[in-house]
Parts: C-alpha cells; structure tokens; sequence
C-alpha cells in the first residue's frame, strides 16, 4: 500500500490551490497508505480543517468532467438494457459503477483531470480479500505466482462469501468495460487501468474510504449539522444519500472509539473536520474517526485490518423454521407467530431468523432474542398451546418447558460447536511468523471468532447443567 513521497507533494500543492488550510495536519506514510496526525496539540471540540464540497468527488460530479460526460451518456443510454440500474424512468446507472468508472478513467488520464493529485495518492494496492484474490488471478492467468489469501480464513463465514462476491465484481465488470472500451478507446481507460484487477482496485478503494452524504447538503438545502457516515451497505434511510470520496479527510484512520468526526453543516460548501467533546488530540497522535458500528469480519472485508480487542467484534448467525412433513399446519403457525413478534420486536431484544448477534459484550455471548426464537422455532404443538400473535412477545420471555429449553439451549451448543469445527486446527493466538500483514489481521479475526463461539459453547453447557 505504498505511496510515493512526490504524490503526498503534489496532493498539498493541491490543496492549497483550493484553500484547505491543514497547518494543524500532517499527512504520514506507512503501510496502511496515508494516514493523519496531529500537526499541534488540539484542543477537544476545534476545528481542524474544512473540506470544500467542489474536492468531494461522486457521480454529482460528472457535468464537471466534459471527458466523462460521454462516457456517462452511454452508461444512462444501455442501462435499461443491461439492468441494475435505479428504480427511475428511465433507470439511472448504478452510481457505485459510475464512481468505479470515474476513477478509472482519472487514472487513465492523470494529467487532464482535476482529481489526480488525490486519486494518486491512493493505495496502489489494497489488503482486502475481493482485492488479494484478484490479484492472485491475474498472476496465475500471467503464469506466475501470488498469494493466496483464502487459506488463513478457511472455515470462516468470510471464506464463504468471497468468491460470490468476487464474481458478482466480474459481472459488473464485463457488463461494461470491454463494450466502454470497444466503443470509446482509451479516450475512456488506457489498457493499464481496464483489466479486472484494476476494476476491483478501483472497487477497494471506494469500499475502503467513500463516505455517505445526503443528497440535501449536496445541493444546498440541508437544515441541520450531523455527522457523516462511511459508505456501508447496510445504512439506510429515507432521504437519497450519495456515496463521495472525500479528499483528505479520508486518510483518517478507525477507532471504535473516535478522537475526531466529519460532518456536514449549515454552512455552505464545507465539510467540517473537528475534534471529539472531551476529546483533545495530542501533537503527533493519529487523527481517528469511526467509520461505522464494525466487528474484525466487516473491517476485514471492506478495509483490510482487524483489531485485536475490537469491543464491536461479533459473529452473525441465521436460523430456519424448521421443516416438519408430518405437521405443515405447525410450520405455517410457527412462520406467523415469527413473523408477528419480529415486527412487535425490531429494535429491542429482536425475535427474528437473520442477524442474530453473538457477542462477548452480551451475557456469555448470546443475546436474548436467539434463545427466545429458538423456544418459538423448536415448540411443540402443546407447548404454543395458547399463545397468539398478540402474546406470543411476552410468552417466549420465559421457557415454554423444561424440554423446550434444553431443546433451545442445545440446538445453540450445536450451532456454535459446527462452526467452531469448521476452523483451522493449526491457528492459534499469538502464532507468530506471518507472511504478510493479511495473515496477522486474518488470524486476529478467527481468534475472534473462536473466542466468542466458545464462549457461546461453554455459556450453553453451564446453562443446560443448572
């Protein structure tokens, strides 16, 4: 993830071209790419610096790009065709593909577009999963060598998702830039930066650092100030949000607990960077922000790294109605009840089938939601005798009988046992001798992930003896 001194130059010339005044920042080099200290000793609640929203770049920037104003016209022209774009008529391009292309296309061409101090200064290469094993691919269709990530995570729920997420990568990919090639040249990306892997660089590198803003404080109408979020595709809400990179205030570095944010204001025209209330960064300490609520799966996944300790850290499990031939009318009940205290319950203790947490922060692991819809899942037709879609809540906050609740216990044992089984024998805490920095943070999430699953087993047996 090395970046070259001469870039960091050019990207503070700049800056100071746009008038970002970041006297109170210093930008460091290392292994994570460019990262923020403290340039002075800050006081808690100041401003560090402002970001003029013209830096931000996003898919609201292509009018601002005459060169790739084409490039989005054909995009908008076949993406009826083509599918996956908005629910507009007509449709829109997906606007993660749009912000891809535009920095492919930056890359293409770093001498005639406004973003190529910045886009520069990005990683040449990401730790990432989806990035490591593109780069293998492409080293064994180049008939040399590259490591190979996927054995250090083997048996983990991350394992399970890459390549699927690795191909639906290549479906995007071969949706658009062989015909964007064919159609414009290199006038759209050079040869360099149209392969697969420079797709799923540029793809990294959007998953890594883009930010969530509201459409509202884009254009000028925003009412309130309020923090930025970290583009995660699991955030939510009514109001349209546009994914942006934001130039500078990207290369902070996560905390689960934040020494600074980011955030839009009334203002118009600035993203605002500030110290934390109660928070006064010391010269020389990291600028840290929270890119979002994230356990070791999800940093390792999006950014690359996991974190030893991670308070956040979790492992999420999924559950199923449980099949019964012999009694359908019971499988429909049980669905029904589900389904009623699922929407009696979101946002508290959650009876649910998908997203069950499992966390050390919880009591032994288990949060109460799993254990009261494994009482409901696994219930007899005698032991739901009487409970309704209006009492079924209150019902399942206590056992339905002793043989329910061993049922449901066991069933827990089971699961987190399965997947503990799944695991490499040969990883262990503290091995040392890692290859590469992805070995370390990869061992540092299974360890988490073991950590957790045992406690859920022993939690589960120490319950099932009482």
């Amino acid at each position: 993830m090395e970046v070259m001194e001469p870039n960091i130059h050019s990207f503070r010339n700049w800056l100071d071209k746009h008038g970002v005044d970041h006297r109170n920042v210093k930008m460091r080099t290392g292994q994570s790419g460019v990262a923020l200290n403290a340039a002075v000793d800050l006081v808690a609640s100041s401003h560090v610096f402002s970001i003029p929203c013209q830096l931000l770049l996003g898919p609201h920037q292509v009018p601002n790009i005459p060169s790739f104003i084409p490039i989005y016209k054909y995009l908008c022209d076949h993406t009826e065709e083509k599918g996956g774009g908005s629910s507009t008529d007509p449709p829109l391009p997906d606007p993660q593909i749009v912000l891809i292309l535009l920095l492919l296309h930056t890359k293409s061409h770093p001498d005639r577009l406004e973003w190529s101090p910045y886009v520069n200064c990005l990683p040449l290469a990401f730790p990432t999963p989806l990035y490591l094993l593109a780069r293998k691919e492409a080293a064994d269709s180049a008939g040399g060598d590259a490591y190979d990530p996927m054995e250090r995570i083997a048996g983990s729920p991350l394992h399970s998702i890459l390549f699927g997420a690795l191909e639906d990568l290549r479906a995007a990919y071969l949706t658009w830039i062989p015909e964007l090639r064919e159609h414009f040249g290199d006038a759209a990306f050079t040869e360099e930066h149209s392969s697969f892997l420079a797709f799923v660089w540029a793809h990294s590198a959007i998953e890594s650092r883009a930010f969530r803003l509201r459409e509202s404080f884009l254009n000028g109408t925003l009412q309130t100030s309020e923090s930025v979020s970290p583009a995660q595709p699991s955030a939510t809400t009514e109001e349209p949000y546009i994914t942006c990179l934001v130039p500078f205030g990207d290369f902070a570095d996560h905390a689960p607990i934040a020494s600074a944010t980011l955030f839009s204001t009334t203002i118009p025209d600035f993203l605002v960077f500030s110290t934390l209330e109660g928070k006064p960064v010391p010269k020389g300490s990291p600028l840290l922000i929270t890119y979002n609520i994230l356990s070791n799966e999800e940093l390792l996944l999006h950014y690359g790294f996991a974190m030893a300790d991670n308070p956040l850290d979790r492992v999420v499990v999924g559950l199923e109605v449980p099949e019964d031939q012999a009694d359908y009318t019971l499988e429909v009940r049980k669905a029904l009840l589900l389904d009623a205290a699922e929407q009696e319950t979101a946002g508290g203790v959650e009876i649910k089938l998908d997203g069950h947490a499992l966390a050390l922060q919880n009591n032994g692991g288990v949060p109460e939601g799993l254990i009261q819809s494994l009482r409901l899942l696994l219930a007899t037709s005698e032991e739901l005798e009487g409970i309704t879609t209006q009492n079924v809540v209150q019902r399942l906050s206590v056992p339905l009988s002793a043989r329910n609740e061993e049922q449901a216990v066991g069933t827990l044992v089971q699961l987190a046992d399965g997947m503990l089984s799944g695991y490499l024998e040969n990883s262990s805490v503290g091995e040392t001798g890692f290859a590469n920095q992805w070995e370390r943070f990869a061992d540092i999430y299974i360890q988490s992930q073991k950590e957790i699953l045992r406690e859920v087993v022993k939690w589960g047996k120490e319950r099932m003896r009482s």
